[in-house]
């Protein structure tokens, strides 16, 4: 019966996740699946203060979560860390003070299992912070703020900062949303060397506990006799610098030394023997191994393992996958769990979703009390929103490749790529190779979180807006990418289009289906352009009049679709749509386009803004301004395209936009309304939809327009290369967003 059950439920997709959370007897005994995740080893001095996704977010302290005195807190652990000669190490994973009262980010505790899954539970970084922080993970709440001057929105959860003994500020690491392992260790480095000094070389233990992995490379290379194991160590010393190249040479060093030692093992046995010894070694051992032969499967399977996590950092996955493929799967007692959560992830990049589901469910039975094994549960177990698991590794979440090494050039303050702004080249080919690894087995891209939080109802039709964006990136530059990545692209959209077809993956009636429809529109009309024959058009247009079908039939009484709520500016975006695809010969129903307008203009004041949600009443403000920035050229633009509006209104609708864009852009990496109506959520829909209207305005006044907004996309990146505002709405979401304003506003692709 529990072979049937499995069966059923990897036949089911998504509910074999539930099934595995359910016959998890753990999971009966918690009253949150998250409070169940034992991920980091840190010793941690800890207010106790806890921050759940619920029913209701939490963004606020309990009476009692509030009666704790962190000032004396911090002056035990300052106390401590003069003692002891160490930095302290404060975690904030939670700022709730006067200002925002916490509601600056309302989904905060996914960015903390992020934390404590990838960085936390990394046993280099664990090392280190044991070594020589005094780890303190602790709420700033508004003593906390007042005492060291951190207040949001400048700084946003997950931040890191660093005390000298004396109570001072050394340093602070804040809004973090690339998490990197590697590049934590190597902040970590660098905090100890601007509070504590360089370390000095010659002990090699010592130098790996502060990160120093050049230092504990120089001390193993002078201790070496050449062995397997002294190559194997300086591999993953090698691996830790990003030393690609220097890793493999040493891990071929390691396998000639390897092939000596069985040899001489071997020397006095038959031709047969030594075949049977040999085969029984490389391949990790079988359930009987011919004796002596242990140690060597034990080396074989480190040697696959590591390589494996070399080609894996390296980008080079098609090599890796064998390798750990070999570690993972040897017999029992041997299996490196390295080797097999990384063939998961890999697994899960090139979009076998169901394969790597039960690889960590069964990492996280078999060695649940290592670090890997740690990591793995998260990525099964599922919150409550239950759309996704806990872990970051279906979210987008989750690196397999290093950072730039741009990425290690300074002691940074935040996760933004260094050193201003990307290149065009860089921004488009990272976000290019980046949506092609984040593509599901469905052929649609699902890392996005955005919900009403439990209720995901709206989270299908989500994952399909945000699937047809990505299509629409991808396709857009695939006449302007080499071959190779040319036909990883057309694969994805051949992928991507059947699961944009499918109608049951969208959950129609429910909010959101407008960007569902919109977005699949806007593709359609791409994809129409660039049609090679009459036969391939009448299929899109076949495909775009069916959605126009439903479309109307979600158009309100007053003429607004709705998002959470009717708007004018969700129904603007499906004027874009639906303007763009009649433009090519699909018929639009006129008396959906009159509505429209009617809509619009009912939310549109006197002064030009725009109201939030349905009708707008009075004159309006200056703040009604600053809130509406984020929709006027989007608004008006479509008024302009239904012969509403005119030149004027829309050179006015940008001048509000560039005023308050500081504003908007304060709350890009927040996931709420953080400074009035302007949200994280809807950063990336105003910049590309700003990007569109450009091409309203008068031809004289485009050029510059698109040049100014150039440079402030430019400028978004994440320290990988990818682009991402809320991180509910996810990396797949604002790279694709990112990627659409640059060929907007550059004029690449089609």
């Amino acid at each position: 019966m529990r072979f049937l059950s499995i069966a059923i439920c990897v036949v089911c997709g998504p509910l074999f996740l539930q099934a595995v959370l359910h016959a998890h007897p753990q999971q009966r005994t918690v009253s949150h699946p998250a409070e169940g995740l034992e991920l980091d080893q840190i010793p941690w001095v800890d207010d106790g203060a806890q921050f759940l996704d619920r029913k209701r977010f939490k963004t606020s302290l309990t009476r009692k979560e509030r009666a704790v005195d962190r000032n004396a807190l911090v002056d035990t652990v300052l106390r401590r860390a003069k003692e002891e000669g160490r930095i302290v190490l404060w975690y904030v994973p939670k700022f709730s003070e006067s200002t925002k009262r916490g509601r600056q980010m309302i989904r905060a505790p996914v960015l903390d299992i992020a934390m404590r899954q990838l960085i936390w539970c990394d046993e280099a970084v664990a090392n280190i912070v044991r070594s020589h922080f005094v780890p303190l993970r602790m709420v700033c709440d508004e003593t906390m703020s007042k005492r060291f001057s951190l207040r949001p929105l400048k700084v946003l959860e997950p931040s890191l900062v660093f005390l000298r003994a004396d109570g001072s500020v050394l340093h602070v690491l804040h809004t973090i949303r690339t998490f990197d392992a590697n590049w934590i260790a190597h902040v970590l480095r660098d905090v100890l060397r601007l509070g504590l000094g360089k370390a000095k070389s010659g002990d090699g233990p010592l130098a790996i506990s502060r990160g120093e992995w050049q230092l504990a490379l120089d001390a193993e290379q002078r201790a070496s006799q050449g062995d397997m194991e002294s190559l194997l160590r300086q591999a993953v010393l090698k691996r830790r610098m990003r030393d690609g190249v220097g890793a493999l040479n040493l891990i071929a060093k390691a396998r000639k030394s390897w092939d000596r030692a069985v040899a001489d093992s071997t020397k006095d046995s038959s031709q047969r023997k030594k075949r049977s010894f040999l085969r029984a070694a490389k391949s990790g051992g079988g359930r009987f191994m011919p004796t002596g032969t242990r140690k060597f499967a034990i080396l074989a399977n480190a040697l696959n393992a590591e390589q494996g996590l070399i080609l894996t950092r390296m980008g080079r996955f098609s090599e890796a996958i064998p390798l750990l493929r070999a570690a993972a799967d040897a017999s029992l007692g041997k299996r490196r769990p390295e080797a097999h959560y990384f063939l998961a992830l890999l697994r899960l990049r090139q979009g076998h979703e169901m394969e790597a589901s039960r690889r960590f469910q069964k990492l996280s039975q078999d060695y649940p009390k290592t670090s890997f094994g740690r990591r793995a549960r998260a990525n099964v177990v599922l919150g409550i929103d239950d759309n996704r698991p806990l872990g970051a590794a279906f979210s987008g979440l989750e690196r397999t490749i290093w950072l730039p090494e741009s990425s290690y050039t300074h002691l940074p303050q935040d996760t933004a790529w260094p050193g201003g702004k990307l290149s065009i080249s860089d921004a488009i080919e990272r976000g290019l190779r980046f949506l092609l690894r984040q593509q599901r087995d469905n052929g649609g891209w699902n890392d996005s979180r955005y919900s009403y939080c439990p209720d995901t109802r709206i989270t299908p039709n989500v994952w399909m807006a945000v699937s047809a964006l990505s299509c629409q990136a991808l396709l857009r530059y695939r006449d302007a990418v080499g071959p190779e990545l040319r036909e990883e692209i057309d694969e994805a959209l051949w992928r991507g289009e059947h699961f944009l077809r499918d109608d049951s993956q969208v959950n129609r009636g429910r909010n959101e289906d407008v960007y569902a429809d919109a977005y699949r529109l806007d593709y359609y009309a791409l994809r129409m352009a660039s049609a090679q024959t009459q036969e391939e058009k009448a299929q899109i247009r076949s495909l775009a009049r069916r959605i126009i079908r439903d479309v109307e039939a979600r158009q309100g009484d007053k003429g607004f679709w709705a998002h959470e709520y009717a708007n004018a500016f969700c129904t603007a975006v499906m004027v874009q749509a639906l303007i763009g695809i009649r433009e090519l010969g699909v018929p639009v129903p006129e008396t959906m386009l009159k509505k429209s307008t009617q809509a619009i203009l009912f939310g549109r004041r006197g002064n030009g803004s725009f109201s939030y949600g349905g009708r707008a009443r009075g004159e309006g403000s200056e703040r009604d301004l600053k809130n509406a920035s984020t929709r006027m050229p989007l608004c008006e633009s479509a008024l302009l395209q239904l012969g509403s509006s005119g030149d004027t209104q829309l050179a006015f609708a940008f001048r509000v936009f560039w005023e308050h864009l500081s504003s908007i852009e304060g709350v890009r990496r927040t996931d709420f309304h953080s400074d009035g109506e302007i949200a994280g959520f809807m950063f990336f829909h105003t910049i590309y939809h700003t990007s569109r209207a450009i091409d309203a305005l008068p031809v004289k006044d485009q050029g510059k327009q698109r040049a100014r907004l150039l440079e402030r996309v430019l400028s978004y990146g994440e320290i990988d290369g990818t682009f991402m505002d809320s991180h509910e709405l996810g990396r797949s979401y604002g790279t694709a967003m990112a990627l659409l304003a640059i060929a907007k506003t550059n004029r690449v692709g089609k």
